[in-house]
């Protein structure tokens, strides 16, 4: 059976997108208006781009470090702009250290991220351009919703943010999150420790699978199950 889409027509303009952000009422990858269903939802894309992988996400830019980001990068920085940076993080963000093991491989491989969602630009842009890493808008799929404007720090980044931050941080829990993001970022290399488990020292193996686990059981404390 041919599955018949909607016939596109010119987009419903919500209230809250931003004229220089996001496209008006117009596709993602093209500038063709986006297909609207016939409840009046509004998609983000066309109907030709509709279920294509090659879709252009919105993208602000990406702050790629230069060699290895010590995680004193962000040290001189005013300390007025660092309280509110970290006021930002416990009240509208979300810090992350957690933990992989593949299938079948010796992998005790930690990653963490360091992210902020709110529906008010300017402070997002404001990390942003304070920190570098990742911001893009987020469309809402539902229209009386907000869109939502994302940033995002990880790896040696987020450790460098968090080393600033730390001491400015009033929740035990999102502290102890930020001093593992630090620890686990302050060990060279870490980031090689995937499949091949031998490109490390036995020392250092050692510490990595420790301090995934303890990323585990930090996930376990908030009540998200082990993947």
């Amino acid at each position: 059976m041919t599955r018949v889409h909607s016939q596109a027509r010119p987009a419903i303009l919500k209230r809250t997108w931003s004229r220089k952000n996001l496209s008006l009422g117009l596709c993602r990858a093209c500038t063709r208006p986006r297909a609207v269903l016939p409840n009046g939802h509004v998609l983000s894309r066309c109907e030709f781009h509709r279920g294509r992988q090659h879709v252009i996400q919105p993208f602000y830019g990406y702050s790629p470090p230069k060699g290895l980001l010590s995680l004193s990068a962000f040290s001189d920085l005013a300390p007025l702009d660092l309280a509110y940076a970290a006021g930002l993080i416990e009240g509208e963000g979300c810090i992350t250290p957690n933990s992989e093991k593949r299938s079948n491989r010796m992998s005790w491989r930690p990653y963490c991220r360091v992210s902020v969602a709110m529906t008010d630009e300017e402070p997002v842009k404001w990390l942003y351009e304070l920190f570098g890493g990742t911001m893009r808008p987020k469309p809402t799929k539902n229209p009386r919703h907000k869109d939502q404007f994302h940033w995002e720090v990880g790896g040696r980044r987020a450790g460098a943010v968090m080393a600033v931050l730390l001491k400015f941080l009033l929740i035990a829990r999102h502290k102890r999150a930020a001093a593992l993001v630090v620890k686990v970022s302050s060990i060279a290399g870490w980031w090689q420790s995937s499949a091949h488990s031998g490109k490390n020292p036995p020392e250092i193996r050692q510490l990595l699978r420790k301090l995934s686990e303890e990323a585990g059981s930090w996930r376990n404390d908030r009540g998200i199950p082990h993947r």
